[in-house]
């Protein structure tokens, strides 16, 4: 499905006010601009970690190939244990072990067996070490402790044979690449890697530039380094129309603060403007502030873009609110929501409706209880209290100040990537 019009999308976004856009309508807004992507490739699963699958991954095989044991212990027939009494059987020698020679095991014999091993043929019970009596050359379990068929993992009860074994969209972990080694698959279509370009300019392009890069190449992105940018026309232009045409996406960070929101003669306003379809917001968030998004440079494969506010801590808390998700699903994934804890706050806060606020806080855990304590003196955070945290409170929209003992919803930052 092809991505919205810009033109199409402001006029179809109700009370759509760019002068104090709520983070909720800046979220629909990203969304429906968003471009998919465009090119898949097949790579080795020695390179997969961190690729996302172009296409379900169906299984060849089932999962286990065999039935295997759930547990250590004792490989027996559960047909010959008693019912009403305890049930001996004599550990055969280890030689009879194999699929072949199980079946020609005397009645009441019974074979060692590790977890995950093939149960011999026509064994269909495992006995665990707890719930016998080792006799030297014999076991003896206890009446209706064992039944037929415990601890049994029947052949593809894990992932049946012709089934889905990994989604397309799927983001391959350790667990994930183990799968797949267990179905015999070598080689995967992965969606080839984003490629995001960095700009910095504006007042503190070097620490933006850094902080940047950091945060996309944490979630395995492929940089494009336009460099620290001077805030000049030409320079700003060559920058970005360069990185349209080497990346999917372009995050730049400062430079919208030179200017008023609806002045036509704003630097990057004049710059973005000569290079595609561009609109600029005033977020309702702190720390926040000035945002552009659009698509920018050749109409029939543009890219897309995310310019972001000078401050350091404000761009961050931007990039985190607004852009991660965004380039996490023109990777082709779906990120699930980060995860929050619900914590009880040790500080009073200030927050006016109308805005979302992230303040920077230590979580820890008092008994059964998680507390959080802000770092922020008031006002918005700063890399100073951002640095001494971990985790942000997040105080949402529509809701007012915070007394000292009421709970609030916290981001650690360990839950971030």
């Amino acid at each position: 499905m092809e991505p919205d019009s810009l033109a199409n999308i402001t006029t179809t976004l109700r009370d759509y006010k760019p002068e104090l856009l709520p983070l909720s309508q800046a979220s629909e807004f990203i969304e429906r601009l968003l471009l998919p992507p465009r090119e898949r490739e097949v790579v080795h699963l020695s390179r997969a970690l961190g690729r996302v699958l172009s296409c379900d991954v169906v299984a060849g095989v089932p999962l286990p190939l065999y039935d295997t044991a759930g547990v250590e212990g004792y490989a027996l027939r559960g047909e010959e244990l008693e019912l009403d009494a305890p049930t001996r059987f004599v550990i055969a020698d280890p030689s009879w072990a194999g699929d072949a020679q199980g079946a020609l095991l005397p009645l009441r014999h019974c074979l060692r067996i590790g977890q995950g091993e093939p149960l011999p043929r026509g064994f269909d019970t495992v006995a665990p070490f707890n719930a016998l009596s080792d006799e030297g050359d014999s076991i003896v379990i206890p009446a209706q402790v064992v039944h037929a068929g415990d601890f049994r993992r029947v052949a593809g009860h894990d992932m049946p044979l012709g089934g889905v074994a990994i989604p397309a969209g799927r983001q391959l972990r350790a667990v994930e690449l183990a799968l797949l080694a267990s179905l015999r698959i070598e080689k995967i279509s992965v969606w080839r890697k984003l490629r995001v370009g960095v700009i910095a300019t504006g007042k503190n392009p070097q620490a933006n530039r850094c902080a940047l890069q950091a945060l996309l190449h944490r979630l395995g992105f492929e940089l494009v380094d336009l460099g620290a940018v001077e805030m000049e026309v030409d320079t700003l232009f060559d920058a970005f129309r360069h990185g349209a045409r080497r990346a999917d996406a372009i995050v730049c960070a400062g430079g919208l603060e030179y200017g008023d929101l609806d002045d036509a003669s704003d630097l990057m306003q004049r710059v973005l403007a000569d290079l595609g379809q561009v609109q600029h917001w005033n977020l309702a968030l702190s720390p926040g502030g000035r945002m552009a998004v659009g698509r920018i440079g050749d109409f029939t494969a543009p890219a897309l873009l995310f310019a972001l506010p000078d401050d350091p801590a404000a761009m961050i808390s931007t990039f985190y609110a607004l852009v991660r998700e965004a380039l996490l699903r023109m990777s082709g994934t779906t990120p699930g929501r980060l995860p929050m804890v619900r914590a009880r706050c040790l500080n009073s806060l200030r927050k006016p409706r109308g805005r979302t606020e992230y303040k920077s806080g230590t979580v820890r855990r008092e008994g059964r209880c998680w507390v959080v304590e802000a770092t922020t003196a008031p006002g918005a955070s700063t890399l100073g209290s951002m640095s001494n945290a971990n985790g942000v409170i997040v105080l949402v929209h529509d809701q007012g100040d915070v007394r000292a003992g009421d709970f609030v919803s916290v981001l650690p930052f360990d839950g971030l990537a």
